[in-house]
């Protein structure tokens, strides 16, 4: 048995303190389902009970303040959760309910991150979907991401600029074009987009190098 010698009411909980010395923290809204009270006793089966809710309910503060910092894919937060030591059962629950409640969707997350990698940087798809799988996004829905990015895509104008930018300030360097490829695709571009981009600068450049 336990007995409840202070209750301490704080932003989005309550901090029940037992004799032993011991400190629960519970969401307010489950304090007048336990019955609780200062000088209340609480039975070894309540006990448990209180503990596995303290449990659920920092489990899912933690993911809230984790959420605070940017919005998290579901992998990212499961691997989060998983650090700090909550259990696997505990991890689902929570994830499950901050899906149903919006707080966590993969696919608003891919669409939003490719639109917003768009407009701060010439990127090509690929590097896109690698950042998004280190982050856990299905490939099914990277494809859609990417698919719904169609009209935000790069075009091959804007990437041949890039090319020509980069060819410009290697000056005298040896295998110019050679560089631009790699240069490419670090830059995510496909294949065929860094052929076409190739093509069109030894062609308009003429033999300034040997390649």
């Amino acid at each position: 048995m336990h007995a409840v010698v202070a209750m301490n009411y704080r932003d989005d909980c309550v901090a029940v303190d037992l004799d032993t010395g011991e400190t629960i923290l519970l969401p307010v809204s489950a304090v007048a389902g336990f019955s609780i009270r200062v000088g209340s006793t609480i039975s070894r089966e309540g006990y448990d009970m209180m503990k596995e809710e303290s449990r659920r309910f920092q489990c899912k503060r933690a993911a809230f303040n984790y959420l605070a910092i940017r919005p998290r894919t579901v992998s990212e937060m499961e691997r989060y959760l998983t650090r700090k030591g909550f259990d696997a059962d505990m991890i689902r629950d929570t994830v499950e309910d901050l899906a149903r409640s919006g707080y966590l969707n993969d696919e608003d997350y891919a669409a939003r991150y490719v639109g917003a990698r768009l407009r701060k940087k010439l990127v090509g798809k690929n590097l896109l979907a690698a950042e998004l799988e280190r982050r856990g996004v299905s490939r099914q829905v990277i494809r859609h991401a990417l698919k719904g990015a169609g009209a935000q895509m790069v075009a091959i104008d804007e990437v041949y600029d890039l090319a020509l930018k980069k060819y410009n300030s290697l000056g005298s360097a040896k295998n110019r074009v050679g560089k631009i490829a790699s240069f490419l695709r670090g830059r995510g571009f496909d294949f065929d987009t860094i052929t076409a981009v190739v093509e069109r600068l030894r062609s308009e450049k003429g033999r300034e190098e040997d390649v």
